[in-house]
């Protein structure tokens, strides 16, 4: 470990039937990895990490039966991950395969390695989802998939995956939500999904589960406005951890919503959370006047309209002068609602509300005729 060998391995390695443990990190180590050394019939670890290692995976190796630990990380390694042989490796206990050019799927065969605790395959091409079979590992507590090409909806059955303690799906094209069945991961200590397409809601349980010390939702396409539960309104700050084993006072956690399109307004204690947002505009109001006395359907146009049920239109510039009315989402761009009649003719400024608060800074005029 850490030498300055260069070369290749030679395979004659295989003949050490009675070696433990092989660790060839830190080097430069050059070729292929010999499918000899699946010949070390007692060999628990074996950690090439940081050479210049090229090439598959060989079979042989990947079906070793008394590998605990696998770490490859740092390598040049490329081809897929042979799924048919890995059911093999039933010891297995951590797999470290990141920063290589590995490619295909995550093969869903992973969830048959049962004493699985870390899976670290960051920083490859792996594309496809996330296989849901991941949940099977009742020992998994680390799970490292970022940066890939990942793609697909967050799997709900994680959520079943009892001792998770570390999340880390960022750098992916990952869509959809993030599901509420993920509160129930009461071990969770990092949560990151950043770097995303990930939609919908900031989730209000991010600060239920009482040992979660980091957060990181940025660069992902989460809309809407933020939950009360991840403001201490008492203490002016971000809801602290639980005591703990380890620290019998509440820790500070933290949170990172930056480079989402939330909707505005957000309240003041946003930037804590390093969260912006971004008004909704209203371009025009169809029709843009009528009669006075009649109560008129209209059709408001513009963008990045939320959607809810707290959706409404609001008439009037100034807010003791609102008249607020119930609005049906129709797409970010459109919001129907019905006019309601007024005792004169004049003119009205029409925006674009959710639960009482405008989302629009500005709005269009609209006309009660005589």
């Amino acid at each position: 470990y850490n030498n300055e060998l260069t070369g290749t391995i030679p395979p004659q390695l295989g003949h050490m039937r009675s070696l433990s443990v092989l660790n060839l990190g830190n080097n430069h180590l050059s070729s292929t990895l010999p499918p000899h050394i699946a010949n070390i019939t007692h060999l628990k670890v074996l950690d090439a990490t940081h050479n210049n290692l090229e090439g598959p995976l060989p079979p042989e190796l990947m079906s070793h039966s008394q590998l605990s630990k696998l770490t490859l990380s740092g390598n040049k390694l490329t081809g897929a991950i042979p799924a048919d042989h890995i059911h093999h490796l039933t010891q297995l206990s951590e797999l470290t395969l990141a920063g290589n050019r590995l490619t295909g799927t995550i093969p869903s065969e992973m969830g048959n390695i049962t004493r699985l605790m870390s899976l670290n395959l960051a920083g490859n091409v792996f594309e496809g989802p996330i296989p849901a079979e991941l949940s099977q590992l009742e020992h998994l507590m680390h799970l490292d998939l970022h940066q890939n090409l990942l793609t697909g909806t967050l799997p709900l059955q994680l959520a079943d995956a009892p001792v998770l303690s570390e999340l880390t799906l960022s750098r992916n094209r990952i869509q959809g939500s993030i599901p509420t069945e993920y509160a129930t991961l009461t071990l969770l200590g990092r949560l990151l999904l950043d770097t995303n397409l990930l939609t919908g809601t900031v989730p209000a349980w991010i600060t239920d589960i009482r040992h979660l010390s980091f957060v990181d939702l940025s660069n992902n396409r989460l809309s809407g406005g933020l939950p009360d539960s991840l403001w201490d309104e008492e203490k002016q700050r971000v809801p602290y951890m639980a005591p703990s084993f380890h620290h019998v006072d509440p820790q500070p956690r933290e949170i990172n919503l930056g480079l989402n399109p939330f909707t505005c307004p957000l309240p003041s204690w946003a930037s804590h959370l390093h969260a912006t947002c971004q008004w909704a505009e209203v371009f025009s109001v169809d029709p843009d006047s009528a009669p006075a006395n009649q109560h008129t359907a209209i059709a408001v146009f513009g963008q990045g309209f939320p959607a809810g049920d707290g959706l409404q239109c609001i008439f009037g510039a100034k807010e003791v002068d609102w008249v607020v009315v119930a609005a049906e989402w129709v797409d970010t761009n459109e919001v129907h609602c019905i006019a309601p009649p007024t005792d004169a003719p004049k003119e009205v400024v029409v925006r674009v509300g959710m639960n009482h608060q405008p989302v629009t800074q500005f709005g269009e005029m609209f006309e009660y005729t005589g």
